[in-house]
């Protein structure tokens, strides 16, 4: 069952796609705003544990550079403490990760 993840996972995507650009195509811009930033911070999530399972040696800098820009991003736009998961556990998993943009000096970049 495990090795048809990716299509449940895309046509779920496909789904919220569907949903967003609908939103966006009847002029409803705030929804689809609020729908990526709850996105994003879902990616922080996941993001937050990179350090703690990818070994030094394996590290890129291009991953410390995307997420510098996630994070110049997020301190542009900040946003209120994350609602309805975790409450204060996912407010520091994503403080976590922004922090975690400024790591990631003088690794190798992907090939």
């Amino acid at each position: 069952m495990f090795e048809y993840g990716p299509y449940y996972r895309s046509v779920g995507e496909g789904k919220l796609d569907v949903a967003r650009l609908e939103k966006l195509r009847a002029g409803d811009s705030s929804w689809l705003i609020e729908s990526l930033e709850t996105e994003l911070d879902g990616h922080l999530l996941v993001l937050s544990n990179y350090e703690d399972t990818v070994p030094p040696g394996d590290r890129s800098q291009d991953f410390y550079v995307s997420l510098r820009r996630i994070a110049a991003y997020r301190r542009a736009h900040p946003r209120p403490p994350f609602p309805g998961v975790d409450g204060p556990n996912a407010d520091a998993l994503l403080q976590k990760a922004l922090t975690m943009a400024e790591h990631g000096s003088g690794l190798k970049t992907a090939p």
